[in-house]
């Protein structure tokens, strides 16, 4: 891989170079892994096929050596293991296939002939033909997949009268592999693909093989293309030199790699990495490119199979070095082809200039034309274009993109199309022939060709460098100045590419280049590097050491550097962010710049306004803002400026581009600059005005912060600081980042903290922007949202960016701010250009001008200038700056004459300027786009974006982000054996791929934190003390002890030896044998229970022994294996392996004391519904750190361990996670399977379902909210879970970062009344939520819809901490939609009629609209009510007839039917007994012991006397049946075990539970206990906790058996007594009360109460069916009128007319009885009045206001109809609104009730919810007396029949 190229552009403040990281230009080394098994076979005979001129391949050798190239040679001093061939051999299809597709021998297939000859078994064989373990291979890895499509295809050809395996076309191929992926895709999910992307991504799917063996690794070596050209051109001689010093320089790179980047791994887990004794390779080289121009390279095709040095054993690479050194062992190719060129043939290098000016230098060849290359590249373009038009074509024909096989096929067809008619030459000699031609069209003749040549061999000479030990310590600071400029850290790899670029440059002879390189690198990591990490505190014995020294548990290469100057400057930094001693602005200053803004119309948010507040008073000299896409920064920059501005103090900005320098100006209504401008200035001296005035009174803003890099940050800065001014960095560390060295503004928030806008104001859906801060954080969950809401758009190159140019010009023709977006400037020149074209519409222009870009501008075309340049001014302050966009006004010969896009500037642009400077500006690169902000965005994704690129792009639209992912390859045949192949990634991959590329830059200072943490060292630490013990038994018994214990188990099990788990078999033994046991014996022990089915039974019983023989001891963690005996105290390695043990120990205890102090819960703490104990979350972390779960990673304990110790104790630890992980999942698991299957598939199943928990915790209808998501369309085939969520998300949370800071928190205005309402520990318990910006942001936008404070504070009486960890996300959700409820169904308006005559309304306007309702004409529905489903003719129809028409409707009212919640809810409870293991009558039973053995423990417990005093009565006996729970943990299940029931009946019953051991205990303990009883069958119990516990422990105040299918919650009602009696049945709020009533009235009332919940349908149901109308007796508070209410709206639609008992003020019915005032309730009982007369009076006490009318008449409207009239005359004399419209609005709201009374209650129900919120609490909890109450008046009436039920 070729380096990225280098320029010094300027210097730093230091004098030291600064370098400018360019784009890459091309490749001369590149790294492929190679699929082991058939798979390549398959696509290169599918590739190959399509070109009819040429012979499919038949081999991994074929498909290297086609076209007649010279045969592949093995290569590599690995070689000398494999006897019977050498390095040199020529290789032959049969070896690679052995070698590469099996992971045998390469002579295996020879020598297994001749030795089956022989006679030898087949174990024989195998053991003379392997090479270690062969790859696993499946020999039938055809899919159903293409089974069916090879059947249809031959099908196909039986139609068309051809053989069955005719080779069909391409075309065909194509269009059946659609067909039958369309009918596999409506099989799996019921449903046709929604869009290119899922048939796509199935296809994908249904192509992958099951072989995922790496067998090896593609090595491409390319010299530059002035090698290529002269090597074709030559003669003969002179060519054949040129090839071999290309070979000696692919030999020179295959060294380096083989003595500094090829290890294996080997140990326990591979940990060790160990030396080998080189690699095993075949290369071939190719003349050639797919185009057929010159293009000499080699594959060098590396086996995966090394050899291990010490033993011998041939094991696999380690690729991790590899790939960390494939830049160094590129640029070792590079440089050593040159200098074996300039040695053989003289030649020299120099950089030439690209032909794209925005492209920097490459070293090509001095004298070589570089015409040659661009007329053979003119072919490469038009097979390019002609390949993307098939690509696109295909996409068209087949509604999908094309597989990675078919995108081959497709440009091997462009290949084809775009050759002449003859066909190209085979040969060499042909070959040469033609490009001799070519060159003699383009150098004008064979003598040019020879002076061409002649100029190449005879350069000018260059001056020599003195290669002394002054140049190497020069070159050795240029390295650390070069490589310091684009990281913070880095390895010696990075050194090394470094080291040889520079040994290149200075033209080093071959034979000094390695030593003069190691110089170098040495120099520059001890002299002018500075190690990182924490080193391992103990010393590895010499066994455990490579040869280099380095232990084995270090991976080479892998120490960090960083430079001290880096250090330095990061440590100044965070220093300066500590520092206090700047201008503070005072509070008078900062509440006058707020209300400036409010004034103004842009007012600050609380996170704005706590941003503004604290920037500008911390009197703090350094301060960082975080500030995510779309928080809102220029808002609260521009108020930030003012308050300072208003202090008396002066303002000024900074920032990383001229582009942004531009919009900060703007923002802040001050000067803006560039850090560059400063850093220059400083360096040369020349500093501008504002710079020299500089002072204590001075800030200074430095926007997109995260774009700077270090050393500029700290050089910039350190001046600022210096004059005494003061600095706020703002920026967001997770958008595009410094391409310099950077990542300190991490260090600065760990160290000092960092103020944050978590609150997104520029997104239209709140869903979107959260989904934004999910994408920002890498978490996948956020595909979800994009998937769902078909933002994401899949397809070739061509395809795509034609989507995205038709989708940018209809928004844009749509009036909506659109921009493109694209990753290269190459995609947005083809952008530019069609959008150019598509304005012209075929228009030529008179005048046009060229540019750079390849595209061309006219008068109208919107251009970019790409080039700052401050002698082209526009105005004494602004000057052309980089990003800037112009329209062109006119072209003349002095350039091109333009007017600035936003400012309205006008420049002429002069040509010189214009030839490299000046590009089409219809779209942009996404790195253009940071800091723009649109109304839509179409953006391209090539598939190899980081994530920080995928989130800026993704968050520049407010309406709507769309992405154009290119998943089509450019068909390079060499790709063909690559795993992408042959295993196909789906878009929904490549995406995941995109988060999970993280490219946010590491400090030094960042490094150093991690590598000291003890969760990143106990990892490592836990590993190698696993390793050791295992290698020391091994070491310890030595080659004579190993080799016995071989013959002994080969004696006891022939053949066990050879098996591929022998190695962890032998260490376990070793280690039994190590603890002074028999390993024979335990192996005996193991092979007691018979092996049955296994790939590997070493392996098998490898795990069996570990199980067995080390069960019940426990190393330094639960699940390590303990020390054996002997080598505890062996001399080489007792002290060795204790110090090991030790180390973990106290790792883990830093670990477990760092998670207790911590004030920041762990992430994946969110994944449990309720808290776990402080010892469980340490014993948690203490998991994840030793296996090294990434934070992000949510579940609790990662991926399951197979070992057996470590699966135990992961099991341990699940379980006693148990109840707070899985139930959700448990709960709701068979809901989400209903919607769809697939959803549980998704791994954000288990965390919806936890939400769903949560919300049902909240109190919020989860189930409604679920099944109404569910109903907005089909969810995507991917992330389903997460789409699911997303869509219920848009309503419960508002897109607000969860913030971890409590260093600063959000305060309001309304804080002191929040506090004082809640209480103060409640609400620091709300502040240091995470969740307490979203909960301010949610009650501050409840307050703009117009709700006021105390009732918004009211809810929190509402939260409940049972079953929901965080009460402030709950309450973020409970409010959420209290505020913004789901809006019903729109209305039609077809309905709807003119205003009524005026005189309707005896000259009385309304003041609510809401009343304009009727007219005498015709009727109006309200706007909350659902009109009619069909229309009808319009009948007129006066007030009175229609009431009396409704009162018809209304008399005539049955029960409401079953709503399909219910039918589902019974469907489910039906479903539920299938799995129950017992029947109804078993479970009663069980429960009827259960209460008998209560019963006899509750005589002489506390509960007896605890409810004498309660009820002044015995209870023992009654039939309340009162039990005790005993305070134990086993008690009952003891019992019912000895009553012969079963574990399995006790959990189905609910009467037992699993405790995190895993035992079973007792639900209820240390309780009163009643049982639930529904017709004299027992159900379930309530418990009632000990009233001497605190209110924190012993879990709820009243426990209820769970859902059991036997008793559900919400369907039953707890009753004190027989409820079917003719006694009055009075509804409370708790068991206490209900037995309270029933003791209190002799029985002639019964209390009757929910358990846990509000009233339930299903429960109004119940009292339905009662003779008589139940009273209301909740408790006498305002929570207790608010639940009467509730309960009154449940009840109506059954047609009941509860009563209300209005008892004494803040009392309940069991605090009346213990108190003695028994009496008290009778008479409230007795005294109860109709609860509808309550509630009107109720709503009519608030005031005269027309407002109460409404709601008032809602209330009326529920009455049977004879209560109508008296009803309206009440509220009309109340509110003085005329009677006539009041029956008019009547008309309305008695339809609705009549049409649907569910649907009607809730909507009138959250009527008067939402309006009395509205009201001060302490009024809406007022029952005043009005001049006549609605009961008096109905008590006026003739009396009518008393019924227990009404309509």
């Amino acid at each position: 891989m070729s380096h990225t190229p280098l320029a010094p552009t300027t210097f730093t403040a230091a004098g030291h170079r600064r370098w400018t990281r360019l784009p890459v230009i091309g490749v001369t080394m590149s790294l492929r892994r190679l699929t082991a098994g058939s798979g390549y076979d398959y696509l290169t005979r599918q590739v190959a096929a399509m070109d009819s001129t040429e012979k499919g391949h038949t081999s991994l050798a074929s498909y290297y050596s086609e076209k007649g190239e010279v045969p592949g040679r093995w290569v590599g001093t690995g070689m000398a293991g494999i006897d019977g061939l050498n390095a040199g051999d020529i290789v032959t299809a049969e070896q690679m296939q052995a070698l590469f597709g099996a992971g045998m021998h390469p002579l295996a297939q020879e020598r297994s002939r001749v030795l089956f000859e022989q006679g030898a078994s087949a174990a024989e064989i195998l053991k003379q033909t392997r090479l270690g373990t062969p790859f696993k291979v499946y020999d039938s890895d055809i899919s159903p997949f293409r089974v069916e499509v090879a059947r249809q295809l031959e099908a196909l050809n039986q139609t068309r009268g051809l053989p069955r395996d005719a080779l069909t076309s391409s075309e065909d191929r194509a269009r059946v592999r659609s067909e039958v992926a369309l009918e596999m895709f409506i099989t799996e999910h019921r449903r046709a693909p929604l869009d290119a992307r899922e048939l796509t991504g199935f296809l994908a799917t249904l192509s992958r093989q099951r072989t995922t063996a790496v067998a090896g690794f593609d090595l491409t070596f390319s010299p530059v293309k002035s090698v290529s050209t002269l090597w074709a051109v030559a003669e003969p001689s002179l060519a054949a030199r040129i090839e071999r010093a290309h070979h000696a320089a692919v030999a020179d790179a295959l060294r380096f790699i083989e003595t500094r980047a090829l290890y294996t791994r080997t140990g326990r887990g591979g940990v060790q990495q160990v030396d080998v004794c080189g690699l095993v390779a075949a290369a071939f080289t190719h003349r050639d490119s797919r185009a057929g121009d010159p293009d000499l390279h080699t594959h060098v095709a590396l086996s995966n199979k090394v050899q291990t040095l010490t033993d011998g054993r041939w094991l696999s690479i380690d690729s991790r070095v590899l790939h960390k050194a494939i830049v160094a062992a590129s640029e070792t190719y590079n440089t050593a082809l040159e200098r074996h060129l300039a040695a053989d043939l003289g030649l020299r290098f120099t950089e030439r200039a690209s032909t794209d000016p925005r492209k920097r230098p490459v070293r090509e060849i001095i004298g070589v034309d570089p015409r040659l290359n661009e007329r053979w590249s003119s072919r490469r373009k038009s097979i390019e274009v002609r390949r993307r038009e098939l690509a696109a074509r295909f996409q068209h024909d087949h509604g999908r993109a094309p597989t990675p096989v078919e995108a081959i096929a497709l440009a091997e067809q462009a290949t084809l199309e775009t050759r002449e008619a003859k066909h190209e030459p085979r040969s060499l000699a042909e070959q040469r022939a033609t490009w001799n031609a070519e060159a003699v069209e383009v150098l004008g003749g064979a003598r040019g060709i020879r002076t061409m040549i002649n100029k190449a061999l005879h350069p000018t000479p260059k001056r020599k460098v003195r290669l002394d030990d002054a140049w190497v310590d020069r070159t050795a600071r240029e390295v650390i100045e070069r490589v310091e400029q684009d990281r913070s850290v880095w390895q010696s790899w990075h050194l090394i590419g470094q080291a040889q670029r520079e040994v290149r440059a200075a033209e080093v002879p071959a034979d000094q280049v390695d030593a003069l390189t190691e110089q170098i690198v040495e120099r520059a990591t001890r002299v002018h590097s500075v190690a990182l990490g924490t080193p391992d505190p103990i010393t590895d014995p010499e066994p455990l050491r490579r040869r280099d020294g380095a232990s084995v548990y270090t991976v080479a290469g892998s120490q960090h550097y960083t430079s001290r100057r880096i250090l330095a400057a990061e440590q100044r930094l965070v220093a300066a962010a500590g520092r206090r001693d700047g201008m503070q602005v005072p509070g008078p200053a900062v509440d006058l710049s707020l209300l400036q803004s409010q004034a103004d119309g842009m007012p600050l948010n609380p996170g704005q306004a706590m941003l503004v507040r604290e920037m500008a008073a911390s009197g703090a000299r350094l301060q960082l803002a975080i500030a995510p896409a779309g928080s809102g920064k220029t808002t609260a920059m521009n108020a930030l400026a003012r308050a300072w501005t208003h202090a008396g103090g002066t303002v000024l900005g900074l920032a990383p581009s001229a582009t942004a320098a531009a919009t900060l100006r703007d923002q802040i209504g001050a000067h803006a600059d560039t850090l560059a401008m400063v850093v220059t200035s400083l360096m040369r001296g020349n500093r501008p005005a504002w710079m020299a005035n500089l002072g204590p009174k001075s800030l200074v803003v430095i926007d997109e912060a995260g774009m700077a890099g270090t050393l500029t940050l700290d050089t910039v800065i350190s001046h600022i600081l210096g004059k005494g001014a003061s600095v706020r960095l703002i920026g967001d560390d997770q958008q595009l980042a410094t391409i310099e060295a950077g990542g300190v503004l991490r260090d600065i928030e760990a160290q000092h903290g960092a103020l944050r806008l978590t609150e997104l104001v520029r997104f239209a859906d709140q869903a979107e922007g959260s989904a934004s801060l999910a994408l920002r954080a890498g978490r996948p969950e956020a595909l979800g949202f994009y998937l769902d809401n078909h933002r994401i758009h899949v397809g070739d190159e061509t395809t795509m960016t034609d989507d995205v140019f038709t989708a940018w010009s209809s928004d844009r023709t749509q009036g909506l701010d659109s921009i493109m977006l694209a990753p290269t400037r190459e995609l947005v020149a083809e952008l530019n250009q069609r959008a150019r074209t598509h304005r012209l519409a075929g228009h030529t222009p008179a005048v046009e001008i060229d540019l750079p870009d390849g595209n061309r501008a006219s008068a109208g075309d919107v251009i970019i200038t790409r080039t700052n340049e401050r002698r082209l001014r526009t105005s004494a302050t602004d000057w052309v700056k980089n990003g800037d966009r112009w329209t062109v006004q006119d072209i003349t010969d002095a350039g091109i004459r333009a007017r600035h896009v936003r400012s309205g500037r006008h420049i002429t642009l002069p040509p010189d300027y214009i030839a490299t400077s000046v590009e089409l500006g219809y779209a942009s690169t996404t790195h253009t786009a940071q800091g723009i902000t649109a109304d839509t965005m179409h953006g391209l994704l090539a598939g190899s974006e980081s994530r920080q690129q995928a989130y800026t792009m993704l968050t520049r639209g407010r309406l709507a982000n769309h992405s154009y992912l290119v998943v089509v390859s450019d068909g390079d045949p060499h790709t063909a054996i690559n795993p992408e192949v042959i295993n196909p990634l789906t878009p929904t991959d490549l995406l995941e791929r995109i988060l999970g590329r993280d490219e946010s830059p590491v400090s030094a200072t960042t490094q150093l934190r991690d590598a000291g943490d003890p969760r990143t060292q106990l990892k490592d630490a836990a590993d190698r003390y696993t390793d050791a013990i295992a290698f020391a038994a091994t070491h310890a018994a030595g080659d004579l002890g190993v080799r016995a214990l071989e013959r002994r188990v080969e004696a006891a099990l022939p053949g066990l030896t050879d098996a591929a788990g022998w190695q962890a078999l032998q260490s376990e033994l070793l280690m039994v044998q190590a603890d002074g046991r028999d390993p024979v014996a335990a192996l005996a022990r193991a092979c007691a229970e018979p092996i049955t089915t296994a790939y590997d039974p070493a392996s098998v019983l490898a795990w069996r022994i570990t199980d067995n023989e080390w069960r019940g001891r426990r190393g330094p963690l639960p699940w390590l294996p303990a020390l054996p005996k002997q080598l505890e105290h062996h001399p080489d390695w007792g002290t060795y392996l204790t110090a090991r043990a030790q180390h973990i120990t106290d790792l883990a205890d830093a670990v477990h004391r760092q998670t207790q102090v911590s004030a920041t819960a762990p992430a994946w703490l969110t994944s449990v519904a309720a808290q776990p104990p402080d010892s469980l979350i340490a014993d948690v972390e203490v998991w994840r750190a030793a296996h090294g779960i990434p934070a992000g990673d949510q579940r609790p304990t990662g991926d399951r361990q197979h070992s057996d110790a470590a699966a135990r104790w992961q099991r341990h630890l699940d379980k006693r996670l148990h109840t707070v992980q899985s139930a959700a999942l448990d709960e709701w698991g068979h809901v989400l399977a209903g919607i769809a299957p697939a959803l549980l598939q998704d791994g954000f199943a288990p965390t919806l379902a936890r939400r769903l928990s949560q919300l049902s915790a909240s109190g919020i209808p989860a189930r409604h909210l679920l099944d109404q998501a569910a109903g907005d369309g089909p969810l995507p085939d991917d992330h389903a879970a997460a789409a699911l969520w997303w869509r219920i998300s848009r309503h419960v949370s508002p897109a607000v970062a969860p913030d971890d800071n409590s260093r600063h928190h959000l305060a309001t205005h309304w804080f002191s009344r929040f506090t004082a309402a809640l209480g103060t520990e409640r609400s620091h318990e709300l502040q240091v939520s995470p969740w307490w910006p979203a909960l301010v942001t949610t009650i501050e936008r409840g307050l703009q819809r117009g709700w006021a404070l105390d009732a918004l504070l009211a809810d929190a009486a509402n939260l409940d901490q049972d079953g929901h960890l965080d009460r402030c996300q709950a309450w973020v959700w409970r409010l959420s939609l209290l505020t913004d409820p789901i809006a019903p169904d729109d209305l039609s308006e077809a309905g709807r009629t003119d205003e009524p005559p005026a005189d309707l309304w005896d000259g009385y306007t309304p003041a609510d609209p809401e009343l304009i309702l009727a007219n005498p004409a015709g009727l109006l529905p309200l706007d909350e009510l659902e009109p009619p489903a069909e229309e009808v003719e319009d009948v007129e129809l006066s007030v009175e007839a229609a009431l009396a028409i409704e009162a018809m409707i209304r008399d005539h009212l049955g029960v409401p039917e079953p709503t399909d919640a219910d039918i589902r809810r019974m469907q489910d409870r039906a479903n539920a007994w299938h799995d129950c293991p017992a029947t109804p009558e078993r479970l009663a039973h069980i429960n009827e012991l259960t209460a008998h053995y209560y019963e006899q423990c509750f005589t002489d417990s506390w509960a007896r006397p605890y409810l004498i005093e309660r009820f002044h009565q015995d209870l023992a006996g009654s039939t309340f049946r009162p039990g005790y729970a005993p305070d134990g943990w086993t008690g009952l299940v003891t019992h019912l075990r000895r009553q012969g029931v079963m574990d399995a009946e006790m959990l189905a019953v609910g009467v037992a539970t699993t405790a995190s051991t895993g035992r079973l205990i007792d639900r209820f303990r240390d309780r009163v206990v009643f049982p639930i009883t529904h017709q004299g069958q027992i159900l379930g119990f309530v418990g009632r906790r000990n009233p001497t516990h605190p209110d924190d422990q012993h879990g709820p105040k009243y426990l209820n058996t769970p859902d059991t299918p036997l008793y559900h919650k919400g369907a039953q009602l707890f009753a004190a007594g027989d409820a079917g009696s003719e006694a009055i049945p009075v509804l409370v709020e708790g068991p206490m009360d209900a037995i309270a009533v029933t003791i209190a009235t002799d029985s002639q009332a019964i209390g009757l109460a929910p358990l846990g919940t509000g009233l339930t349908d299903q429960q109004a149901a119940q009292l339905h069916a009662l003779s008589r109308a139940p009273v209301i007796a909740t408790d006498a508070d305002h929570a207790g009128r608010a639940a009467a209410e509730r309960d009154y709206w449940i009840l109506a639609p059954w047609g009941s007319d509860p009563l209300h008992a209005r008892l004494p003020e803040g009392m309940d019915p069991a605090d009346l009885v213990a108190g003695g005032s028994a009496q008290h309730l009778i008479a409230a009982i007795r005294a109860a009045r109709p609860l509808v007369y309550a509630l009107v009076d109720e709503i009519l006490s608030i005031g005269q206001q027309p407002e109460s009318a409404l709601k008032a008449l809602r209330v009326v409207a529920t009455q049977p109809p004879a209560q109508w009239a008296t009803g309206v005359e009440h509220v009309a004399e109340h509110t003085r609104v005329p009677a006539t419209l009041l029956q008019s609005a009547l008309v309305s709201l008695v339809h609705a009730w009549n049409t649907d009374p569910y649907r009607a209650a809730q909507q009138f129900a959250s009527q008067m919810d939402r309006t009395n919120s509205h009201q001060p609490a302490e009024q809406v909890a007022r029952l005043s007396e009005p001049q006549r109450s609605l009961e008096q008046r109905h008590t006026t009436k003739p009396a009518a029949p008393q019924a227990s039920q009404r309509r």
